[in-house]
């Protein structure tokens, strides 16, 4: 299932998972001219029939919710498909073996997938940035023009509380930064709607997550373990991590911010 909605040149697509008739869940594939930001969850062939003349889709990362509809648009437009360096094999050649991921997404075809170039100007002009912390293959891009940045799932809606495992919170948070010194106009996320006080948005998750780390590191060093921070300050888990077995926690989060902390974190 897909919704649209259209901000100016920019046209959002919701693609929706749904079992029976109950919609689970949804993430964002944006067009802007004859590029795509991130396909979606995948709907078989419903994305891919709705646009017309794509060549490029740019990957932000792996995740089976932002590449679902890869195979079908390139099958049909031939499109470039391009990820970051980290990411070619497993955008290329996704792991389906997550019952949840799959439950949540949907399986992942095979496609060809090629390094993101360091700049794109063909029908718009694009600039990949690198922005590791939610995965390693994590890219933001950025249309100049436009004043406007495809976050992925770098910003996004609501406080972070629980995580994946892949998550290095203190690569996030200087990813953060560096987008933070963009003229931006509006943000464009993975998730949710788009943000419009861009440098609000940026400077606010980066208050939240740098609070959030003084606290943690603060009850690490006066001897809390890891489970007695996470009830303290975010409390106890909930159901998404006993369904991923722990792959999605609260848990991760705090042990994030202690066992990935850089030197300059250190108290």
């Amino acid at each position: 299932m897909i919704t649209i909605r259209k901000y100016g040149e920019i046209t959002r697509y919701v693609t929706i998972k749904k079992v029976l008739t109950r919609s689970l869940f949804n993430a964002n594939s944006y067009q802007v001219g004859k590029v795509i930001f991130d396909s979606g969850i995948n709907t078989g062939d419903s994305l891919s029939s709705m646009v017309d003349g794509v060549d490029a889709v740019f990957v932000t990362h792996g995740h089976h919710d932002h590449i679902g509809n890869n195979h079908a648009l390139q099958q049909r437009h031939g499109c470039k498909i391009y990820a970051s360096e980290n990411g070619l094999g497993r955008v290329g050649h996704p792991d389906n073996s997550s019952f949840i991921e799959c439950l949540y997404a949907g399986a992942v075809e095979p496609s060809k997938v090629e390094r993101c170039p360091e700049s794109y100007d063909l029908d718009i002009k694009v600039e990949p940035i690198h922005t590791p912390g939610h995965s390693n293959d994590h890219m933001c891009y950025y249309i100049p023009g436009m004043r406007a940045l495809f976050s992925g799932d770098l910003v996004l809606w609501g406080k972070t509380r629980w995580v994946s495992d892949e998550v290095m919170i203190w690569d996030a948070m200087d990813s953060l930064e560096r987008v933070s010194k963009l003229k931006l106009e509006r943000i464009y996320p993975g998730h949710g709607r788009p943000f419009e006080d861009a440098g609000d948005v940026i400077n606010e998750k980066l208050s939240h997550l740098r609070q959030l780390g003084a606290s943690v590191l603060e009850m690490h060093e006066a001897g809390m373990d890891h489970k007695s921070i996470r009830d303290k300050l975010l409390g106890k888990e909930e159901m998404m991590a006993f369904l991923t077995r722990g792959r999605f926690s609260k848990l991760n989060l705090i042990k994030s911010y202690i066992e990935g902390r850089p030197a300059k974190a250190l108290p």
